[in-house]
């Protein structure tokens, strides 16, 4: 007879926007594929917590720079070089966007909401157009291009705002229902799982590591009787459920087979070893003989929960 544990939370629902729910209280959702949308927003609601506050110390660093070059540009600290002088007038807008920059910072390490990433970046990208600016009013003064480290900067700028507006909506939703302490310690003991994986030592483990995509993408992968669980770029967990997954081999080449990855949507070309695929295909093959045993994290206060 199924278990309470072992059921879904709720039914996926096809055509629409899948939310986190609060009732399951303070308990885990079972590791099956009916819960998958359900885990997937706990874990954007940890990743986004986490995101936030550790972009944060960055906009303490932007907003103290246009901060210190909007004061030395307006006398009050001494002149400057020819090389990073402004005018006074856009020397009060370094001074103004450096110390809004820095509300934002502390706004964000002490409230990690989706309304503070959105404020983080949309600050970032008005530091970008300043950027902008000084870069063409140099070139008109100067009658030459600034060196690389302008450039760079405004590069910088302008996808990390992009970055995080473009996080504010998945985190956004997940915040419609915040996970409970328990559940967020134990994404954290997950992750720490994860990160200690080794496929050699664990045969329900996978590593795979992109070839051509961008920005990369390093996954450690933890094979479920139901799901595929995601580590991503050591920050994001992701859980998948099997038919949302596929690999295909490609080619081989000598230990290593060249795959193709789609995941969610996504695809990405990687090498897997012989091994590790041939453990991927058994566990795709749903109702093989080779079963998949898997001993999640212990669930804080609630010892009994597993999989």
């Amino acid at each position: 007879m199924e278990s309470q544990a072992d059921r879904p939370i709720i039914a996926p629902q096809s055509g629409t926007t899948l939310q986190y729910i609060s009732t399951i209280g303070d308990e885990l959702p079972a590791l099956v594929p009916e819960n998958a949308h359900v885990l997937n927003q706990a874990a954007e609601h940890s990743y986004g917590v986490k995101f936030v506050r550790q972009k944060s110390p960055w906009d303490l660093v932007w907003g103290t720079l246009f901060l210190y070059i909007g004061l030395r540009s307006m006398g009050l600290m001494g002149g400057m070089s020819f090389q990073l002088r402004v005018s006074s007038f856009l020397g009060l807008w370094y001074v103004i966007l450096g110390l809004l920059e820095l509300g934002a910072g502390v706004f964000g390490y002490i409230s990690p909401t989706a309304t503070a990433l959105a404020v983080q970046g949309c600050m970032v990208l008005l530091l970008a157009v300043l950027q902008l600016q000084f870069i063409v009013s140099y070139s008109l003064r100067s009658g030459r291009a600034p060196g690389p480290f302008a450039l760079l900067v405004l590069a910088i700028l302008v996808m990390s705002g992009v970055r995080r507006l473009r996080a504010v909506g998945p985190f956004r939703r997940a915040s419609q229902n915040p996970i409970s302490a328990q559940q967020e310690r134990w994404l954290e003991q997950l992750a720490k799982q994860l990160k200690a994986g080794n496929p050699k030592h664990d045969a329900s483990f996978l590593r795979v590591t992109s070839l051509n995509a961008w920005p990369p993408v390093d996954c450690r992968v933890q094979l479920t009787p139901g799901l595929a669980i995601f580590l991503m770029n050591l920050t994001k967990i992701r859980f998948v459920p099997r038919e949302q997954i596929q690999i295909t081999s490609l080619a081989s080449s000598g230990k290593r087979t060249k795959v193709a990855v789609m995941m969610e949507g996504r695809s990405f070309k990687s090498l897997l070893d012989a091994e590790s695929l041939r453990r991927f295909e058994a566990w795709q093959a749903e109702g093989s003989p080779a079963a998949v045993v898997y001993q999640p994290p212990e669930f804080p206060g609630n010892a009994e929960v597993s999989s």
